[in-house]
């Protein structure tokens, strides 16, 4: 039977009948979290500038983002890991 991935468990449409929560709105969420982790591994180049001018960082510091796998994220909440 096929399934969709859903917050990393693999969901069926009999479990989602079953669920009383909205199946439908967990995906558009789903969804639009994955989009916005994107976003964000676009700006690594930003975002290391931006934790290097309020770290006030010399320019020859090391400051890297590490890889969007080792980011947490709960829903709209991301946490960027920066190595410096």
């Amino acid at each position: 039977m096929a399934g969709i991935l859903l917050h990393k468990r693999l969901r069926t449409f009999k479990s989602a009948a079953d669920d009383e929560g909205d199946f439908l709105l967990a995906i558009q969420h789903q969804h639009a979290a994955e989009g916005f982790r994107h976003q964000i591994g676009r700006e690594t180049e930003s975002i290391a500038a931006v934790v290097r001018h309020h770290l006030r960082l010399r320019h020859d510091d090391s400051c890297v983002v590490l890889p969007p796998d080792s980011w947490i994220q709960g829903g709209f909440n991301l946490c960027v890991l920066v190595d410096f």
